[in-house]
């Protein structure tokens, strides 16, 4: 538990969720407990679930101080066009009406959810991830037409938790391409996203921005599942609904600090705030490639996010809860003053930025949010 707070800040905050499974982003059980704790710390917490435009009209009538995303976008019917459905992104939304959230803006989650565009934005970047390619089931005739060498990797091209993905999304023939594209069109009405398939390790990287502006603490975590009976170490939908993966620590240093350092680099490569998980694999040299990020990732007890920010950094469930809704909050020039809480934040960012944490008082500004003033001693 965090001490040492004597009165409730004076902040109103909404956690916002939806009941619709394909949108949302966070879990009946998550969004209570994260609202059962900023309840003990905050005057006017509630959750909100938001499945409609005129719910998320609701929320901006409130006008909280600050928003807690658990969805990326709502569904709407096009209001000329009925037939039409259109994606209305709740942070742009938000945005329009001066309402702050913590996370990430409209145009880092469109990246989060059209797998591609990220892979684009990465590479551009000068930044390692799997060659790729968008297919249809009727685009290609042969292997000799593909634009990368077989063996692949065929997944949807926006979808989490590893929905439409499994044993046969690793390709090695042009019959089994063709059948895995199929499916993908079928089961998702999408195009195929196609990639180069990387044999090595995975791993899922939590990253947090610090207090100090331009500073970044990543969190990484190994990945490890059991052979299949094609000898591929795959991470599908089955795999994690069993929670039949192993996570582990990092132990080994040149590894862990490429893996970090290329997960900070794509963060910033995105124009991600705040927090998100980056998911990277190794290739046969041990060459870390970005897969995906989740910008928007679920703060279950058990999940990817929160474990790697208990195993790297022995910080408890409440704490990373009270961090990231600091991140929000200091934008709106909120001070913390509450010495046990304060020391362990400036720990994270201490460690970020190489600072030194044995000092007896210490005062942090930075320039990238409109008031951060940290306090110890």
């Amino acid at each position: 538990m965090v001490s040492g707070l004597m009165s409730k800040i004076n902040k109103s905050i909404i956690v916002l969720r939806t009941s619709i499974p394909e949108l949302s982003s966070m879990k009946q059980k998550s969004c209570d407990a994260i609202v059962a704790i900023l309840g003990l710390h905050y005057s006017d917490v509630d959750s909100v679930v938001v499945n409609s435009l005129q719910d998320l009209k609701d929320v901006v009538a409130r006008k909280p101080d600050l928003v807690f995303l658990g969805l990326k976008h709502l569904l709407v019917k096009d209001e000329s066009n009925k037939d039409i459905t259109k994606k209305v992104w709740v942070s742009k939304y938000l945005d329009e009406f001066g309402i702050n959230y913590v996370g990430s803006g409209s145009d880092a989650i469109k990246l989060d959810y059209d797998k591609p565009a990220s892979k684009k934005v990465v590479l551009k970047s000068g930044l390692k991830t799997p060659s790729y390619f968008v297919a249809n089931k009727d685009q290609y005739s042969d292997a000799k037409s593909l634009p990368i060498s077989l063996p692949l990797f065929v997944k949807p091209p926006s979808t989490g938790s590893g929905e439409g993905i499994g044993p046969e999304s690793v390709v090695r023939t042009f019959e089994s391409f063709k059948k895995q594209v199929l499916y993908v069109n079928d089961n998702f009405n999408t195009d195929a996203m196609v990639e180069t398939y990387l044999t090595g390790r995975e791993f899922s990287v939590a990253v947090f921005e610090s207090s100090v502006a331009g500073m970044l603490i990543s969190m990484p975590i190994e990945l490890v599942t059991e052979k299949n009976k094609n000898g591929d170490r795959i991470l599908g939908k089955v795999v994690k609904n069993e929670d039949n993966e192993s996570v582990i620590e990092v132990k080994d240093g040149t590894i862990k600090d490429a893996v970090k350092k290329l997960a900070e680099q794509v963060f910033v490569s995105l124009n991600a705030r705040d927090y998100g998980r980056i998911d990277i694999r190794l290739d046969s040299n041990n060459i870390p490639h970005f897969l995906e990020a989740n910008l928007v990732p679920g703060f279950a007890h058990t999940g990817y996010f929160c474990r790697a920010w208990k195993m790297n950094q022995n910080l408890n469930y409440e704490e990373m809860v009270l961090y990231a809704i600091e991140l929000g909050l200091r934008r709106n020039g909120v001070t913390v003053v509450d010495d046990n809480y304060d020391a362990k934040i400036l720990s994270l960012a201490a460690e970020a930025a190489l600072l030194p944490t044995s000092s007896k008082n210490v005062a942090i500004s930075a320039s990238k949010y409109n008031q951060i003033t940290l306090y110890k001693g």
